[in-house]
């Protein structure tokens, strides 16, 4: 072999090395570098997540926002034997105080109306004819004792001047009689005639106040007798005025309280017994709470403090996320639904929230916020514009248990290797 033939061998050898090599390094690409820094970051995410991260332990439950410390107030029917007109609140709907809830029919008392007003009329008829056989009957009256006066006045008149004729005579006969000139028995009969007159004069005197009087209480009779019927009248008028009002009360139901309208028991057409309640009405407070109720198996995991999140059910969960609150009381036992109903009032609500079994109740305070529409803090934003609602459904969770990713996976990997070597043995 010739010297050069074997440069050339070398020659080509280490070329080809070179290339395999060059494309040996080619294999790792930039893409392939970024991979693999997202794999590391990754990597050490993870690492660092089973560190210092937390997995919280929730459970998951169905409650409704009320107002704490709220009362639950029934409105009875305010008749007995009446039927109802019409129901003009729904369930949830808010109500002020003074508003109209129902109206209702009482047809007894409308009945009892109407036969009053036809009464009035009559007695007002009748104080009418009274009224006008009084004035007649006065006017008959007052004309004779007129006339009877007035010839009491002329005869009165005629015997004072006859008094004041025998008055003059007597004083003569007097004179004459201390003159001797008159006998006792002359002067006897002239003084008998005197004082005859003048008790005429007292007599019909006497006479003229009687007929006055006669004729005052002629009037006054008649006056007492217009104003029995007078009285009559306005009683049955003021009955009357308080029989409607009674009507107007009964036919009107109106609100007790602000509030929300829990349950109607009542529908259009019903007939209704006494004390029957229409509606129930959970009255308002400045600060809200929520009742929640979780199954058996969950609910005794929850401690008062545990941090919890409310979702009301009419708002966007995604949009604004829940309500932040803490909770403040658990049932110490399951609670029966005859309890629950006293809370909610609905039936409705309570199958909904029994439909797994039995459930602890448990009572959650929102956190209040004053950068927040609706006053209270929210997970994700300042939450909607609208205020909450009582008797809003929402769905409840609760943060029971927060543990390590080590605490957890540790147990499981010991779990798996002590199962590994049972296996082996």
């Amino acid at each position: 072999m010739k010297d050069s033939d074997l440069y050339r061998k070398q020659a080509l050898d280490s070329a080809q090395e070179r290339d395999e090599f060059q494309h040996a390094i080619r294999i790792i690409t930039p893409k392939a570098w970024i991979y693999l820094i997202v794999f590391l970051i990754i990597f050490v995410g993870c690492l660092l997540w089973l560190i210092l991260g937390k997995i919280s332990s929730i459970v998951e439950g169905q409650g409704i926002i009320l107002a704490k410390n709220a009362a639950i107030i029934n409105v009875m029917s305010p008749i007995s034997g009446g039927y109802v007109s019409a129901v003009l609140v729904n369930p949830g709907q808010e109500v002020k105080k003074g508003q109209i809830l129902a109206t209702l029919t009482n047809p007894n008392m409308a009945a009892e109306a109407k036969e009053l007003r036809k009464y009035i009329e009559q007695e007002k008829t009748k104080l009418n004819n009274l009224s006008a056989t009084a004035q007649k009957e006065i006017a008959i009256r007052l004309k004779h004792i007129e006339e009877s006066m007035n010839y009491a006045k002329t005869i009165n008149a005629n015997l004072k001047e006859k008094k004041e004729h025998l008055e003059s005579l007597l004083k003569i006969q007097e004179t004459a009689f201390k003159k001797g000139i008159l006998s006792r028995l002359e002067l006897n009969d002239m003084q008998v005639a005197y004082y005859d007159a003048k008790e005429q004069i007292s007599k019909n005197q006497n006479t003229l106040v009687e007929l006055n009087q006669n004729r005052n209480d002629y009037i006054e009779s008649w006056n007492t007798k217009l104003r029995e019927q007078q009285e009559k009248v306005a009683q049955s008028e003021f009955n009357l005025r308080k029989l409607l009002e009674n009507l107007n009360l009964t036919e009107n139901v109106y609100s007790p309280a602000d509030g929300v309208i829990a349950t109607n028991y009542v529908k259009k057409g019903d007939f209704l017994t006494e004390k029957q309640t229409l509606t129930n009405i959970i009255t308002h407070s400045n600060d809200l709470e929520v009742v929640a109720f979780f199954n058996a198996n969950e609910g005794k995991k929850i401690k008062i403090g545990m941090p919890a999140k409310v979702f009301p059910k009419h708002f966007n969960t995604l949009e604004f996320g829940g309500v932040v609150g803490r909770v403040t009381y658990v049932s110490e036992l399951p609670i029966n639904p005859p309890s629950i109903e006293s809370t909610v009032e609905n039936q409705k609500l309570v199958d909904k929230f029994i439909q797994q079994g039995p459930v602890f109740k448990v009572k959650i305070a929102l956190i209040h916020s004053s950068n927040t529409p609706s006053g209270y803090l929210w997970t994700t934003s300042k939450g909607p514009h609208e205020r909450l609602s009582i008797g809003s459904i929402a769905s409840v969770g609760i943060t029971v248990k927060k543990q390590h990713p080590l605490a957890i996976i540790i147990p499981i990997v010991e779990s798996a290797k002590n199962w590994m070597i049972g296996e082996n043995d």
